[in-house]
């Protein structure tokens, strides 16, 4: 495994858990105007782990 990939598997395993921890927390809020935010602050993380730039 060379180091890139280690670096991206690391980078990848980190955005997935910022994604859980804000997903958890959009449901559990019931405030609307913090899902909006916690949302627009998710789509970015999930576009990274799906590799879309």
């Amino acid at each position: 495994m060379t180091v890139y990939n280690l670096i991206m598997w690391a980078y990848n395993a980190l955005a997935f858990f910022i994604v859980l921890v804000l997903v958890y927390n959009l449901f559990k809020c019931r405030n609307f105007w913090e899902q909006v935010i916690a949302f627009f602050v998710i789509y970015p993380f999930v576009f990274r782990i799906l590799s879309i730039k």
